[in-house]
């Protein structure tokens, strides 16, 4: 198991959480992966944003 694993302790309580927080993580290690770099990620949000 890597260091950056995510280990589950005690019992799922079916509240959603848990699965959120893994969901969030995913993305942003994907996104990052593809982007490069924070810099660049953070440029590419700004110009997605300023384009709304």
């Amino acid at each position: 198991m890597s260091e950056n694993s995510l280990k589950r302790t005690g019992e799922c309580h079916q509240c959603g959480e848990c699965c959120k927080t893994v969901k969030l993580t995913v993305v942003r290690d994907v996104t990052l992966r593809q982007q490069g770099n924070r810099e660049e990620l953070e440029r590419t949000l700004s110009y997605a944003v300023s384009e709304q």
